[in-house]
């Protein structure tokens, strides 16, 4: 309140959200922690909301405007609340909404919104084809990478709140219309955190060498410069290069230069770099340089050493914090905070909006499972990427390491725990017959180790429990429906091959329908125990 009444214009930004949301298209967004707190916080002033209109038109145009403006507010653990519906008796409030949640700016953003979502999965399939994700496109468009993740993930969760709002609902054609709509929003939500993750392993990875990384490419730049220096003698490796002691002496410098380097001091080390890929470009404009083609090549090479050597000392803790701000969004990340993100979180996008509005999206990943069995392989990322959503209830009690974060940890946690920890198959299919009738011990396996997975006691919610559920009992459903398949094929439709098999009826006897329909069966079931084996954490 006092915030309200005494702070300058603009009002201050209190969850340092700007830096993971660089781009001005994302400003609601990154303003969203602070929003909702404002939503709630306005309650205890309702004279802002009635007579202050020009408070709330700066509260409306700061935090509810712009290409991301929204209308939907999560205010707590997953519940949401139609601004234009909770301030219609408020004189100022409704009038700085007005503009912002009209009909003809709805459905622009509704467009936009759409559009951005078939760009992403455009992106998204561009990502995860095997082979480009790699270490060296992560060290050279990391920016771009980030990029995409924060478009996906704007996309995603202004599309998920708003397909809930009753009052002023989103222009959507016609109830088929909606459906193809949601199986696009669920495929870049799964394709989203399978990008994260590979994404988060790949940084990882970087972190873990990043010292051997930087060691190899400075002892490989230091050789070629005492190469260069040793051929400017006359007399040694590049033969036809006339002596000249200057040059000799200038790479030698610069081989020395580049030893001192040290990777810890990312700021003076970037700029010594710099510097050196600068006067490399320089020399190369000598005439004694300029016609010697081996010398311009070993120039070229020493040049992407040392580039690289920017891009391995960029590899920082702050790569990581950037992929995983979202999920501490209730306070910004100390340098202890910061160590703990790059040890403990396994999650890289904060879907903790989406507490409620998951549950309406089970049944179409049961679909889609049932559809396409490669979609299994997917839905550990997935699950691992909505265990953000009991990071907002525990942030702050784990932030003041209250002794009281186990038993709320518990509490969110009751509908997982209740899962038995079977040993067998027999064992499982007693004690969940209810959820998954038939190969529930591996299923259960891997959800206990999701569950395991999760850090400083963060529990799987009740909510996300019976999402897995819902979509995981499809599995063993699935699999046992092809089993059976297959045992019908095997059993009364493909016959036995004789020992004799005339020329003319050899066709015949191979079957070849059948024996592809049993090679598609078996084929699918592989599918399925692989995507449950990859959850096995």
């Amino acid at each position: 309140m006092h915030v309200l009444t005494t702070a300058p214009s603009p009002l201050p930004h209190r969850y340092s959200q700007i830096p993971s949301y660089p781009m001005p298209q994302h400003r609601s967004t990154a303003l969203a922690t602070q929003a909702r707190m404002l939503y709630i916080i306005l309650y205890f002033a309702p004279d802002v909301l009635d007579e202050q209109s020009h408070t709330m038109r700066e509260i409306v145009d700061r935090h509810f405007a712009g290409a991301d403006a929204y209308w939907v507010v999560p205010y707590y653990m997953g519940f949401l609340e139609e601004l234009p519906h909770a301030w219609e008796p408020y004189k100022a409030a409704k009038a700085a909404l007005s503009n912002t949640t009209n009909a003809n700016e709805i459905k622009r953003l509704y467009a936009q919104h759409t559009q951005n979502l078939s760009d992403c999965r455009k992106k998204l399939a561009h990502f995860l084809t095997e082979g480009v994700l790699t270490e060296e496109l992560c060290l050279e468009h990391t920016n771009d990478l980030l990029h995409c993740v924060r478009m996906c993930n704007v996309t995603i969760r202004w599309l998920m709140l708003h397909r809930r709002a009753r009052m002023r609902k989103l222009p959507v054609a016609d109830p088929e219309q909606e459906r193809r709509e949601a199986e696009m929003l669920l495929l870049v939500l799964m394709d989203t955190a399978q990008f994260e993750y590979q994404l988060r392993q790949i940084y990882t990875a970087l972190m873990d060498k990043k010292e051997e990384m930087w060691e190899k490419s400075k002892s490989q730049v230091v050789s070629m410069l005492q190469e260069l220096s040793e051929a400017f003698k006359g007399d040694k490796i590049l033969s036809r290069i006339g002596k000249d002691e200057q040059l000799q002496h200038w790479f030698s410098q610069l081989a020395e230069q580049v030893k001192l380097l040290d990777a810890s001091d990312i700021v003076q080390s970037g700029r010594k770099l710099h510097h050196l890929i600068a006067a490399l470009v320089e020399v190369e404009q000598f005439h004694q340089i300029e016609a010697a083609l081996q010398l311009k090549q070993f120039l070229h090479e020493t040049r992407e050493l040392l580039t690289r050597m920017i891009r391995v000392v960029s590899v920082r803790e702050s790569t990581l914090v950037t992929l995983c701000m979202q999920v501490l969004t209730m306070a910004p990340p100390s340098p202890q905070v910061r160590e703990s993100t790059l040890v403990t979180l396994d999650v890289v996008c904060d879907m903790s909006y989406a507490w409620l509005a998951i549950s309406d999206y089970a049944p179409l990943m049961r679909n889609r499972i049932q559809r396409n069995p490669f979609s299994v392989l997917k839905l550990r990322a997935t699950f691992l990427k909505l265990s953000s959503i009991l990071e907002s209830p525990l942030v702050r009690i784990q932030q003041s390491n209250s002794p009281d974060e186990e038993s709320v940890s518990q509490y969110y946690s009751s509908e997982v725990r209740s899962l038995p920890r079977a040993a067998s198959l027999c064992h499982a299919l007693e004690a969940l017959h209810a959820s998954a009738h038939h190969g529930a011990a591996t299923i259960c396996h891997a959800l206990e180790a999701l569950h395991a997975s999760a850090h400083h006691g963060a529990r799987t919610s009740p909510q996300v429990a019976t999402f897995m559920r819902q979509v995981m009992q499809v599995i063993p459903e699935n699999m046992f429906a092809i089993l059976s398949d297959v045992v019908t094929i095997q059993a009364n439709e493909l016959r036995e091959l004789p020992v004799k098999v005339e020329r003319d009826a050899l066709r015949d006897w191979a079957q070849l329908e059948l024996r592809h329909r049993l090679a598609r069966a078996t084929h699918r079931i592989s599918v399925l125990t692989e995507g449950v084996l990859t959850m096995q954490v």
